[in-house]
């Protein structure tokens, strides 16, 4: 038994409460010393410090109850916002999700305004979608979006979800309002490989900055030469890219140069042996030749 266990034990609060926080300095991140430091604060009614520790214990081990517990003693009169919220949290590592859910609707009804209720809506629009109801998630993700007008990662969310539920037209659309409303460009990449998917290649095309799919772009405009010409240019940087020879492919597939889109073909296996492509790809070549 260590000094301060002994103070402690003693009922040498003040004491004990030093030496843990000494012992700290040396072992910040030991669960086990954070809980009995934490507990003796608490009894000395050192409740701010014991609320920092806890949250500590929490970026240490999330998974840890006790520190929920304690936080939710804490918090239960104090402020109702973090009280749900801190209970969502612990219901849904219990794998109770509905409980979750109801507790992230009130931590967001407490909440004193909108910008504070949004790790509140974060989590209970995360959880909506991992419970597969897409549409509350979306209607959260869309009260985010008009609340956090900073992050473009709200509209791709939002994409993947509309792509899901409504087809990726509907996807393409809110993200595109993401560009025009916010001016976002961090989803730039994702949007043009929706155009492309779309069969919108000069929208893809004005958008993205990556080369594999500016050729694959100028494939689909038909304009077969000038695709050539980046996949050549770029071969020493994506040549280990799986999509950089079925691009190659699709070309020489086109010129007819069959046995130059074996070699290609094979290539992309090497990086992809398991793609269901590779069975396509040479499928489609066979038919193409003996037509």
């Amino acid at each position: 038994m260590n000094t301060a266990e002994q103070l402690e034990q003693s009922e040498k609060y003040e004491e004990a409460y030093a030496e843990y926080k000494k012992m700290l300095m040396h072992k910040p991140d030991d669960v086990d010393l954070l809980t009995r430091t934490a507990h003796v604060a608490l009894i000395i009614g050192k409740k701010e410090e014991a609320k920092q520790i806890y949250a500590k214990i929490l970026e240490v081990d999330p998974a840890n109850i006790m520190a929920h517990e304690q936080l939710l003693d804490i918090f239960v009169d104090e402020d109702k916002f973090k009280y749900y919220l801190l209970r969502g949290n612990m219901h849904a590592l219990q794998q109770q999700m509905s409980y979750a859910n109801n507790d992230y609707k009130k931590a967001i009804s407490h909440a004193k305004d909108a910008q504070e209720a949004l790790p509140a809506r974060y989590l209970h629009a995360g959880l909506c979608e991992g419970q597969e109801k897409y549409q509350e998630a979306i209607d959260e993700y869309l009260r985010i979006a008009d609340d956090d007008d900073k992050n473009p990662m709200v509209y791709v969310k939002l994409g993947e979800l509309y792509e899901k539920t409504e087809g990726i037209i509907s996807a393409i659309q809110i993200m595109e309002r993401g560009k025009r409303d916010n001016g976002f460009t961090e989803y730039d990449e994702v949007l043009a490989g929706l155009y492309i998917r779309n069969s919108q290649p000069d929208k893809a095309l004005a958008i993205t900055k990556n080369e594999l799919t500016k050729a694959r772009a100028l494939f689909d405009m038909g304009d077969n030469e000038r695709g050539y010409k980046i996949l050549t240019d770029v071969k020493d940087k994506y040549s280990n890219i799986h999509t950089y020879h079925s691009l190659m492919a699709q070309y020489y597939f086109q010129k007819e140069m069959y046995e130059e889109a074996f070699k290609e073909i094979d290539e992309f296996e090497k990086l992809a042996p398991n793609s269901p492509l590779i069975y396509q790809m040479r499928a489609l070549i066979y038919e193409q030749k003996l037509g």
